[in-house]
């Protein structure tokens, strides 16, 4: 299907969410960078500082785009990011935190069923596991109707190194640092309190981190 809204030069069949993602925001002021930690946190009325407890009961929920699918391995890449949430909410257990819910959302109407089943989980925060570019609509359709609980996005992704022969497929493995700042994006020009933390979802230390 083609985009309409598409910026001359770019590919007819480019994707229809594109100029929503690609939307610049206009800066918040509110946002400062703690150093140390890799996290951001927006300070002010709704401040996430300590919203995440060790003993809290938490929802990890990994927006994912089949889009990409075709560039990274077909459906065995859905596995692979199960894998990641599971090795995320594993980290997280380890590190005192009782994961309630935890599942992929990718569509609008999957983040309104996963705030469903977060709400019923009994969830006291949502940590968004982002892993790769994906429409932010995906995210904020759950967070929306989750707007009483803190939200933490966390940057997710393994190897912190290139490996040699890098192409499409790694880009698409190594999204995370594009995926955050898209969701980011628009939290914050919706005005929706959250913190952003950069960290492999597997790492117990930085798990323990995110527990704090």
């Amino acid at each position: 299907m083609r985009n309409p809204g598409a910026p001359a030069g770019l590919p007819a069949r480019w994707p229809a969410a594109l100029p929503y993602l690609m939307s610049r925001p206009a800066l918040d002021r509110r946002a400062v960078m703690q150093a140390g930690f890799g996290r951001l946190t927006r300070d002010g009325e709704g401040s996430m500082e300590g919203a995440v407890d060790g003993r809290a009961a938490a929802a990890v929920m990994m927006p994912y785009w089949r889009f990409w699918e075709s560039a990274a391995g077909g459906p065995g890449f859905r596995s692979e990011r199960l894998g990641m949430l599971e090795e995320a909410a594993s980290a997280l257990a380890g590190a005192g935190v009782e994961v309630v819910w935890k599942g992929l959302v990718d569509s609008p109407e999957a983040g309104g069923e996963a705030a469903a089943g977060i709400r019923a989980a009994g969830a006291a925060a949502v940590l968004v596991l982002q892993s790769m570019a994906v429409p932010p609509a995906y995210a904020v359709s759950a967070l929306d109707a989750l707007e009483e609980l803190p939200a933490v996005v966390w940057a997710a992704q393994r190897p912190r190194a290139l490996r040699a022969g890098f192409d499409e497929s790694d880009i698409t493995m190594l999204g995370a640092t594009v995926g955050a700042p898209m969701l980011t994006n628009v939290l914050s020009r919706t005005g929706r309190p959250f913190e952003l933390m950069v960290g492999r979802p597997g790492d117990p230390a930085f798990a323990g981190r995110l527990a704090e």
